[in-house]
């Protein structure tokens, strides 16, 4: 039960921090860092890297022993998905996953 209050802290700490710095974000053009090396013969060049933004965004509203179930995470998983692409992340939505789903879900987005 603590454990799972826990997260809903968690998942509810994450969302006011997104909203409060949603207009901080970085156009997509303006992200990542640029390293500046020398080439095979001697000559300086620049490579832009880690120029994509990605999110992973969990929200659970159906949850077991005997925890009544919650009305607003799916809407708001929907809400911060869109927000977040709107600002040019690529994101993966998971919506009341199964450990295992969540396993999964983790995975890709990890690799």
């Amino acid at each position: 039960m603590k454990m799972k209050c826990f997260i809903l802290v968690a998942f509810a700490i994450s969302l006011a921090v997104l909203f409060a710095a949603s207009d901080r974000i970085l156009p997509q053009d303006e992200r990542g860092v640029t390293v500046r090396f020398r080439g095979d013969h001697g000559e300086l060049k620049n490579e832009r890297l880690y120029t994509e933004s990605f999110a992973l965004v969990i929200g659970v509203c159906e949850y077991t022993s005997g925890l009544r179930r919650l009305r607003g995470p799916e809407g708001e998983i929907i809400d911060i998905k869109r927000c977040l692409e709107g600002h040019g992340f690529k994101v993966i939505a998971l919506k009341n996953p199964d450990s295992a789903s969540l396993k999964s879900g983790i995975d890709s987005f990890i690799l």
